[in-house]
């Protein structure tokens, strides 16, 4: 009888974990950041998962082209087409996932016995759950639903928007009582790959002013807010890690001859803005880490060199020409550089820019 009631009592404590489990939104947890960028930024964030969707955003694409190009145009297909984008917004798919998993219970083991004896055959089946498994469901789902909670809220996070840096802010201090490390890396960057402006808007001669000033407000301004709202409490702690990502173009003018087609006609220009950003948050970098250095916030820059994404063969070819190392980074080749800066492994560095280019600026 004892046995029954245990069973019995089992079954229904599972019932009730089950009941309380949490279940996959129909879009993956993507609705509450599609809301606040559109509302914040104007722009029509997109999660794109299949080949139907990937078309409906070139076509998309193709119709903004089809007219004349104004600045809110070229921003918002930079936002369509924006790969680093798309991996957070498919981390914040994976997150939920981890969500749901954590609320339900694992699958239950089966263990089946036999015992033979007078000729009769008599068949014990048990189902063991792991108990341990059962009781953390509440804890395991509430890490994982701040985790969501904290994956949705940096993809939609305006950096050069002081309250929106502000509500960071308090959401890290309040989940973790301090901020460690701050790593600046969101940033405006014309890309070879994404050439929507044509020509006449990237040649120096020609670059609209208000490009410009867009370009310095992200690049600049947006690493000054968040230096200033994320940094201070680690000054007011007395310890943490500031890295700005700056570039090689912080440090050399632009080669525009890697920009050249094959034939010799160029329809991409580096613009300036990029160049004079970059070299603005390297100036930056210096000035807080000797501001900041009473007060043990060490501030670095890393400056990385071109990463192989899905720029065209002859540009990757002539980039690798001139690098001594012969190829453009790959994807995930400054993970090591970044734990370093972030590291007491860089416990006496500061002001200090760590150019990993493959070469790109030796020579």
């Amino acid at each position: 009888m004892l046995g029954l009631r245990l069973r019995a009592g089992a079954a229904v404590a599972g019932a009730c974990l089950i009941a309380g489990c949490a279940s996959l939104s129909p879009d993956g947890g993507f609705g509450a950041v599609q809301e606040i960028v559109n509302e914040r930024g104007g722009q029509d964030a997109r999660w794109v998962r299949t080949d139907a969707e990937r078309d409906a955003v070139d076509a998309t694409v193709r119709e903004i082209l089809s007219r004349p190009l104004s600045i809110d145009d070229a921003v918002r297909i930079a936002v369509l087409n924006n790969r680093g984008l798309q991996a957070r917004l498919a981390e914040l798919g994976i997150a939920e996932t981890e969500l749901v998993e954590a609320s339900w219970p694992r699958n239950p083991g089966f263990a089946f016995s036999r015992i033979r004896g007078g000729g009769d055959t008599e068949i014990e089946r048990s189902i063991a759950f792991e108990i341990v498994s059962l009781l953390t469901i509440p804890l395991r789902t509430r890490l994982e639903r701040d985790r969501l909670a904290a994956t949705q809220f940096g993809v939609a996070a305006d950096i050069v928007s002081p309250d929106d840096l502000q509500r960071l802010r308090d959401a890290v201090l309040t989940r973790f009582d301090r901020i460690d490390v701050l790593v600046n890396n969101a940033a405006l960057d014309d890309k070879v790959d994404n050439n929507a402006s044509g020509p006449n808007l990237r040649a120096f001669e020609h670059f609209p002013l208000e490009a410009f000033r867009r370009s310095l407000d992200v690049n600049v301004t947006g690493t000054f807010l968040a230096c200033q709202v994320l940094g201070t409490p680690m000054a007011q702690r007395g310890r943490g890690s500031i890295i700005n990502v700056a570039s090689t173009y912080g440090l050399v003018g632009p080669d525009q001859r890697l920009y050249r087609e094959p034939d010799g006609t160029q329809d991409f220009f580096k613009s300036p803005s990029y160049p004079a950003g970059k070299g603005a948050v390297l100036a930056f970098t210096r000035f807080l880490a000797a501001y900041w250095g009473p007060n043990q916030v060490r501030v670095n820059a890393l400056c990385p060199g071109g990463v192989r994404a899905a720029q065209a063969e002859h540009f990757v070819t002539a980039y690798g020409a001139r690098t001594p190392l012969g190829r453009m980074a790959r994807a995930g080749e400054y993970r090591g550089a970044l734990v370093f800066l972030a590291s007491d492994a860089s416990s006496y560095m500061t002001g200090s820019s760590l150019v990993v280019d493959g070469g790109f600026t030796a020579w």
